[in-house]
């Protein structure tokens, strides 16, 4: 198989569902690690996503991630897993020059596309030009 669609576990902030969304993301950092370029994507998200949507701050969360914001998740009102299915390529970069990829919505993305279209979606189709 050259691409199939593999479920992943994301943890996702509503916006408006939340009372400070830079304390929130502070008190899960003591709980799973969440990078400065997690935060940044969030972030860029942020800027075009109602405030009604969820906007992932971790994709890939690990069964332990899963089990330990559990424990937590009644700490955190407006913090939630969402179950998704991305794209897996399980020959690698092999034939991206053919299939193309799926990637991040970058800012250079938001310069051609209607984010309007794009509102619920994280991911965009990309190729290698």
């Amino acid at each position: 198989m050259i691409a199939e669609n593999a479920p992943i576990f994301s943890l996702e902030i509503t916006p408006e569902r939340t009372e400070n969304i830079r304390e929130t993301i502070a008190a899960l950092e003591k709980i799973i690690p969440i990078t400065e370029e997690n935060k940044l994507h969030f972030y860029k998200q942020l800027r075009y996503k109602r405030n009604s949507e969820g906007i992932p701050i971790r994709m890939k969360l690990s069964e332990e991630e899963l089990a330990a914001i559990a424990l937590e998740k009644h700490n955190f009102p407006g913090v939630d897993i969402q179950a998704r299915l991305v794209r897996y390529y399980p020959l690698g970069d092999m034939f991206a020059h053919v299939l193309g990829y799926i990637g991040p919505i970058s800012e250079k993305d938001l310069a051609y596309i209607d984010p309007g279209q794009y509102r619920g979606a994280y991911y965009i189709g990309k190729n290698r030009h």
